[in-house]
């Protein structure tokens, strides 16, 4: 077994760790920890653990769903941007518990050169501060170490990035709720689902350039703004288009979420988000 520790911040314990199979003793892991100041162990593992907020607040995140729930047990659909903008999907077991606050994961499905992924994180209180500890463990096809190291790479160039957003995010996240609004619409459009779909997929949030989309055939199609193209006075902008047979039609549910990079969001910035997506609605039914 490889382990490799990597602390961005002191984290001042270590979590007893789960039981673990002698196959999974094995796996290579990869532990990375950081302290988040001034905020409680519960917060930090609603940040990690709430999968349908996720998007609006992790930069990387498109879309998530759950699939099945059986009580703390969630079988969990990701799509999320790798460093390169390409969009990827995890299919993920995720059980949470606590407190003590931890969450264990498990892809359901890998790609070579890996054969298993999981691991799990912790969330410890400590005064008033909350250690955070995070455990990734993968087994790669016929254990070998040339295939296993350029992803051992990536965990640690990628994860301590991620922690140190997770500091901030936590840190400042009743202003940043305070700056999110929502607005939601609704048309029924003289064209039936297929059509409509197809008509969205190609639609403003088409641009790869600057959105990122995730469709799911004549049901959902999904859409964020990248975030290094981003729109003056905005820090984050999603949607979705929700489709439902409607007589002879298609209802379209269309729904915005923008968070707002200023203090206060006032009723300007209220009326522009409304607007665009009444825009949207009405160039879909023309």
């Amino acid at each position: 077994m490889r382990t490799r520790t990597s602390s961005t911040a002191t984290a001042t314990a270590k979590p007893k760790p789960v039981a673990r199979t002698a196959k999974e003793r094995a796996m290579p892991e990869l532990i990375h920890e950081i302290d988040v100041p001034l905020t409680a162990a519960s917060t930090v593992f609603s940040l990690i653990g709430d999968v349908e907020e996720a998007p609006q607040f992790l930069p990387p995140h498109v879309y998530a769903r759950y699939i099945k729930r059986d009580g703390k047990r969630d079988l969990v659909e990701r799509w999320v941007a790798n460093d390169g903008g390409a969009i990827q999907k995890w299919t993920v077991w995720q059980e949470r518990s606590g407190p003590p606050y931890r969450i264990v994961f498990e892809h359901l499905h890998t790609s070579p050169p890996v054969r298993q992924m999981g691991g799990e994180w912790t969330f410890t209180q400590r005064g008033d501060s909350t250690a955070v500890w995070v455990m990734h463990n993968f087994e790669v096809v016929d254990d070998d170490p040339a295939a296993a190291a350029p992803i051992e790479d990536d965990f640690e160039e990628r994860v301590p990035r991620q922690l140190k957003y997770l500091v901030e995010l936590a840190r400042n996240l009743d202003d940043i709720r305070a700056r999110t609004v929502t607005c939601e619409r609704s048309v029924v459009i003289p064209a039936d689902v297929e059509r409509v779909y197809e008509r969205l997929l190609a639609g403003e949030a088409g641009d790869e350039t600057d959105w990122m989309q995730v469709g799911l055939p004549f049901e959902r199609v999904v859409y964020k703004r990248r975030p290094d193209r981003q729109l003056p006075g905005m820090n984050a902008l999603t949607g979705e288009y929700e489709l439902t047979a409607d007589g002879s039609g298609t209802r379209v549910t269309a729904r915005r979420t923008a968070t707002f990079d200023q203090a206060i969001v006032d009723e300007v910035g209220r009326k522009a988000l409304d607007d665009a997506l009444l825009t949207q609605l009405r160039a879909i039914g023309a």
